[in-house]
């Protein structure tokens, strides 16, 4: 990943009094230089605007293969722009071939606008400043893979890849958004396009222009994509839509393998379809090129560290046996996560003190980049958001919500056999399911969770206020989508990628991809209870039977299978020793009108529930990541 920053100062400072304040930036910045083809460049320039002083830089690393070099700052007859941009489809713009990524995109917009926008296919951000009038344009592309921030202080506006350096910059006044942390405490998320956890922080919008006023004011964000908006046509036979389907996914992974030029390439992989459909993908093309396979690393242990217990019923209930045999049938080697790296508070202590983003657990994510780049791997491909666009694991009720009854029917003739009981007993369950999509959402009630850590008084006051809906995926792809959640696992392995010198891939939120997703009928991903079917019937022929089954046929995605058994005893391994060490580092009073401490430490205490002792400490951790980022302010 490449970075950017601006810094507008409303004042009439002299540039050799504002200019630190880029230095700050760029120095928090450096590591987005890592990872590239070649050395980064570095690039900044200084201009007046109006009654503001501008400072805008960049750091570039040129990661895109066989793709020119640019200067750092992008100059065209109308804009200046800084731009972290990598474009996967060029193809389509002939005559381009001389242009950067950043030069193509900001030469798009400005010969075809949001329309421009909405046929590239890429991950982008850039910032460009109307060199007539001063008007500044925040563009995002369509996912949001790529980040960038803007904090609005007393006398400055910085627009930023990173928030973490603008806890450094003097007179910041960052606090914390109450109604964020609300969410996260009770959805452990944020479900918000454009805001954090921090009150005076907020994100660009993605799949969206944001304009701003000369001297740094949001004016609006114009969109130019939503997930699903581009309409697909009608096919009468159900294998033109797997046709497709399987051309869109092969075409997203292609163009991104494409794109790193031959690097060695690494890539998550849990047993699960989503990351299976991307490693049996990149396998064939690896093959296809002479290259060598993708090295995978999975956050399991391995089975010589941690014994893969027997077999129930014969059904497969560890996902390090897909693993093994998946390696073992296409030749892929795989890093399992170390256990003494678990067993060693230490080494736990030491990741909680990384200044990270907090809207994120880096925990996992760390791992995996830790495994890999220690053996030279700088791409990663990952199959995050499968579920929630691409691959829908939603049940009969996402049938029956869609309007597309007959299909609903069927599910719930082969789910009842004979029995008219259980018949009329399925129908009235999934009209249950529904009709709870569509009511506000509890997070914790949704979740399962028996907890409750927020202060009465603090819930009432954040309730009093407004009441939004959330909805499930399954029956709403779309709302799920655009809540803003989706951006926290890219997010993070942006901030933490460019920490270790590595850039990820995302294949599955490809929006050409997610575009068709959301538009075939739903009957395609579900028949005789078999979920999330288009993408193993599109890709059977590469993706192995055993991976679909896996993952297929639980309600959740190995929710009842015995992965949690073994999961969570190591991370019990780990974690239960450092509880005490991390609820005495958290500092109390910053937290004291928002968090319920003593019910933290009960819930710890309960030995039935694993599961939510280990959302209580992603929470703990978060905590702590947003106390050690505030007191850097102090």
């Amino acid at each position: 990943m490449s970075a950017i920053y601006v810094m507008i100062h409303d004042t009439h400072s002299d540039f050799r009094t504002i200019r630190p304040y880029g230095r700050i930036l760029h120095d928090g910045l450096t590591s987005y230089g890592l990872g590239g083809a070649s050395e980064p460049c570095e690039g900044e320039t200084s201009f007046e605007s109006g009654d503001c002083r501008i400072i805008m830089g960049s750091i570039q690393n040129n990661a895109h293969a066989g793709v020119p070099a640019t200067s750092c700052v992008v100059e065209t007859d109308q804009h200046l722009a800084v731009c972290d941009a990598m474009i996967y489809n060029r193809k389509s713009f002939p005559g381009q071939d001389m242009l950067s990524d950043g030069e193509l995109l900001v030469r798009t917009y400005e010969r075809e606008g949001l329309s421009g926008l909405r046929s590239l296919s890429g991950d982008f951000a850039a910032v460009l400043i109307d060199k007539e009038n001063g008007r500044i344009f925040l563009i995002r592309d369509h996912m949001g893979i790529r980040p960038l921030y803007i904090m609005q202080s007393k006398h400055y506006v910085t627009i930023c890849t990173d928030y973490r350096p603008f806890f450094r910059l003097p007179e910041n006044q960052i606090t914390i958004n109450e109604e964020r942390l609300y969410e996260y405490l009770t959805m452990g998320i944020v479900a918000s396009r454009t805001e954090t956890l921090f009150a005076n922080i907020l994100k660009s919008e993605a799949g969206a222009v944001t304009r701003m006023t000369p001297n740094g004011k949001i004016i609006a964000s114009d969109t130019y994509w939503t997930p699903g908006m581009r309409k697909v046509p009608e096919d009468k036979w159900d294998v033109q839509y797997e046709k497709i389907y399987a051309k869109l996914i092969r075409d997203a992974v292609r163009n991104r393998v494409d794109a790193v030029g031959g690097e060695a390439i690494g890539a998550e992989f849990s047993g699960g379809l989503d990351s299976g459909i991307i490693v049996s993908l990149l396998d064939e093309y690896a093959q296809e090129n002479g290259h060598e396979l993708p090295l995978l690393a999975t956050w399991s242990p391995s089975e010589e560290e941690y014994p893969i217990r027997e077999q129930r019923n014969e059904v497969i209930r560890d996902e390090r046996e897909v693993i093994k045999k998946f390696c073992g049938d296409k030749g892929n080697s795989c890093i399992y996560r170390p256990r003494c790296d678990a067993e060693d508070p230490e080494v736990y202590l030491k990741n909680t003190e990384r200044k990270d983003i907090c809207e994120f657990d880096a925990d996992i994510i760390m791992y995996t980049m830790k495994a890999l780049s220690g053996r030279g791997i700088r791409t990663v491909f990952s199959g995050w958001g499968g579920d929630e666009a691409a691959t829908m694991r939603f049940g009969p009720s996402g049938l029956l919500e869609s309007g597309e009854l007959r299909a609903f029917l069927h599910e719930a003739s082969y789910a009842a056999g004979k029995n008219p009981k259980k018949y009329l007993g399925f129908i009235k369950r999934a009209l249950t399911a529904v009709r709870d999509s569509h009511a506000p959402w509890d997070g914790r009630a949704v979740n399962g969770w028996q907890f409750n850590i927020a202060k009465d008084e603090y819930a009432h006051r954040i309730l009093g206020k407004r009441e939004k809906k959330y909805n499930y995926f399954g029956w709403n792809p779309v709302e799920n989508l655009l809540t803003g959640g989706m951006e926290s696992r890219t997010a993070i392995a942006a901030a933490s990628g460019a920490d270790m010198g590595m850039v990820y891939m995302f294949p599955m939120l490809d929006p050409l991809l997610i575009d068709y997703a959301l538009n075939v009928p739903r009957r395609l991903y579900m028949r005789d209870g078999r979920r999330r079917l288009l993408p193993q019937k599109a890709l059977e022929d590469i993706v192995p039977g055993y991976l679909t089954k896996f993952s297929g046929e639980s309600n959740v995605e190995k929710l009842d299978t015995g992965r949690m058994d073994f999961y969570y005893e190591v991370a019990e391994e780990t974690q239960s020793r450092t509880d005490e060490i991390i609820l005495a580092r958290l500092d109390r009073e910053l937290f004291a009108e928002y968090v319920d401490f003593d019910a933290i430490e009960r819930n710890l205490l309960r030995a039935d529930n694993t599961v939510e002792r280990n959302v209580l400490r992603s929470i703990m951790r978060t905590l702590y990541k947003m106390q050690l980022l505030l007191k850097e302010c102090r």
